[in-house]
């Protein structure tokens, strides 16, 4: 079985190896919800703080402080790769099938970090609770998402009122609520969309071609929607329709809305201006400009698109059980997508479509290499590593080409407030010059009236 992620029957015991053996408990931070010793449970808490809370207050604080916007041209998929491409590799993390290598390197440690997931790893992973099960764990990463929107929100409030008094120096006009919103929304949207749909997955078991029993995939010794699965579901639901759907279908609608209203002349009707007034949408506009603000006017939609993508994507993850055709397909739509960008030129500013256009690429090839390292074709282990190796150089382009570009910047900054100085410091000597030599001509003149 293949869900978004694999559940490792060591030290389980159950129906789909649902539950762990005694003595035993689900850790915290491991991506396959190993079961391992009741140890040191008393300083999970703790742990959870420092592994979850003070990573996620670092970034956001960093990134509304320093005024960085997620949602502009490049960044966005620059995002969209990172995380998809996490979400892919841990679909087969673990998996042992063709002596596949699998060790962590540090791109991989950063692409989880965009994907929300810290130090998503087996050996670092800790007890949390002794009682805890899969299904706990998916929810305590919907609430650390959810304390990640109190602190955009108290953040911003707070320059906000701090900048009123002088003591404070943070220049609060460039910080926006909306701005802080897309910030959170870019970041923390596949996660909220994986964690609901890991809870929904479900699994149908068979008796000699019969169906006997539907339950939970990562869960198996819960019957899907029965007592225990219930109010996980529907959790999982209710994020789904307040922020999952919402999302992607407000981003596309607002504009072709839009464009519907200027052509048939909609916006002075009575019935037309109610719904508006109810929808709030003048209220919205300022966050749909976030993440519309870099596109074309008439390709203002694409920013749902993006969304819309991880939908499809997780979805496919989630629902396909062969890894195979899971990467097949994947494979399929990633080459969609990439010709409708192709084709759309969607951003207003050139270089943009081209590097969203080789992001887009740059995980079809990855995906074909999944799914050639998993295929049933008689390949060697040699030609499997050396697959391994280009796909480890393809995940690594983006990094590389991120660093360098803020190299660049760092020190093209650098090298301007060098020469600003030197500037400064020359027009400092000519101005003493000038100085001296006015009054060497004063005393000349006054000695001359004497």
């Amino acid at each position: 079985m293949y869900g978004l992620d694999q559940v490792i029957c060591d030290d389980r015991m159950g129906m789909l190896c649902g539950e762990c053996i005694p003595n035993m408990t689900v850790h915290f931070h491991s991506h396959s919800f190993r079961c391992k010793p009741q140890n040191y449970c008393k300083y999970g808490p703790l742990l959870f703080i420092v592994a979850e809370i003070v990573p996620i207050t670092a970034i956001f604080l960093l990134l509304i402080l320093i005024d960085v916007h997620l949602t502009s041209g490049g960044i966005t998929g620059l995002i969209f790769f990172a995380q998809i491409y996490e979400t892919l590799y841990a679909k087969t993390r673990g998996f042992s099938g063709n002596n596949i290598p699998d060790k962590y390197t540090l791109y991989h440690l950063i692409y989880q970090s965009i994907n929300f997931d810290f130090l998503e790893i087996d050996d670092l992973s800790f007890c949390l609770n002794k009682n805890i099960k899969t299904l706990d764990i998916l929810i305590l990463k919907y609430l650390v998402s959810a304390y990640g929107l109190a602190l955009v929100i108290l953040t911003v409030y707070l320059v906000k009122c701090c900048s009123r008094f002088k003591c404070c120096k943070i220049n609060s006009r460039k910080l926006s609520i909306m701005q802080a919103l897309s910030t959170f929304i870019v970041i923390v949207y596949s996660k909220c969309a994986s964690i609901s749909f890991k809870i929904l997955q479900y699994e149908a078991l068979y008796h000699e071609k019969e169906h006997k029993l539907t339950v939970v995939a990562l869960q198996g010794n819960f019957e899907y929607f029965g007592n225990r699965h219930l109010p996980y579901a529907l959790l999982a639901i209710f994020v789904i329709l307040i922020f999952v759907l919402p999302m992607p279908l407000a981003l596309i609608a607002y504009p072709l809305c839009n464009h519907v209203f200027l052509k048939l002349n909609l916006g002075d009707k009575v019935l037309v201006k109610t719904f508006i007034h109810k929808i709030s949408y003048y209220k919205l506009l300022p966050l749909f400009d976030c993440f519309q603000g870099t596109f074309k006017e008439n390709y203002r939609f694409f920013s749902g698109l993006f969304f819309l993508y991880r939908i499809i994507l997780l979805l496919t993850l989630s629902s396909s059980k062969e890894i195979t055709i899971t990467y097949l397909m994947i494979l399929l739509q990633l080459i969609l997508v990439l010709l409708i960008h192709a084709l759309a030129w969607p951003y207003k500013h050139k270089i943009h479509n081209v590097i969203d256009a080789l992001l887009f690429a740059n995980l079809a090839i990855i995906s074909c290499l999944q799914l050639l390292k998993f295929s049933t074709m008689d390949i060697s282990l040699s030609q499997i590593k050396a697959v391994y190796w280009i796909e480890i150089t393809l995940a690594n382009i983006p990094i590389v080409c991120v660093v360098t570009y803020i190299l660049y910047k760092i020190i093209r900054k650098l090298r301007n407030i060098i020469n600003y100085k030197k500037n400064t410091d020359q027009t400092e000597i000519t101005d003493v010059i000038f100085l001296a030599d006015d009054i060497r001509e004063e005393q000349i003149d006054d000695y001359h009236r004497i």
